[in-house]
C-alpha cells in the first residue's frame, strides 16, 4: 500500500535531492559487470532481501558505485523525494499487508517525510 498526502494542491514532484532510500527489484536478474557492484548487491540481498534500505547502512563509499550499476540495470528501486512548491509538506508512507487467520496482517511499515527546501 503506498499513500502520499501533502498540505499543499498534491501534485508533489521529484525534486533534485539525491535518492537515498532503495528497495530491491524481485522481479529483475542481470548479471553484473564490476567486481564493487556484484558485493554490493548480494550484501544488499543477505541483509534485506525485500524491505527498503538507505545507503547509510551500507558498510564503505565504495558501495556507492555498485549502487549505481544496480539503479541502472533496475535492481535496485529508488523511493525518490518528492517535493511541491516552498512551504509544503509532504509525507510518504509505505506498508506490507498480509492476509493471515492467526495474524494481525501488518508485515513491514516504511515512511519518510520531505518538505519543500526552505
Amino acid at each position: 500500500i503506498n499513500i502520499q498526502m501533502s498540505t499543499g494542491t498534491g501534485d508533489a514532484s521529484i525534486g533534485d535531492a539525491r535518492t537515498t532510500v532503495f528497495r530491491r527489484n524481485l522481479a529483475q536478474s542481470y548479471q553484473l559487470r564490476s567486481k564493487t557492484a556484484r558485493a554490493v548487491f548480494s550484501d544488499i540481498t543477505a541483509r534485506f532481501p525485500t524491505l527498503p534500505f538507505s545507503l547509510r547502512q551500507l558498510r564503505s563509499a565504495r558501495d556507492l558505485l555498485g549502487v549505481k550499476e544496480c539503479v541502472t540495470r533496475n535492481l535496485l528501486v529508488p523511493y525518490d523525494p518528492r517535493f511541491e512548491k516552498r512551504g509544503e509538506f509532504v509525507v510518504r508512507a509505505r506498508t506490507r499487508k498480509t492476509d493471515c487467520p492467526n495474524a494481525d496482517g501488518g508485515v513491514t511499515s516504511f515512511s519518510n517525510t520531505c518538505h519543500s527546501p526552505a
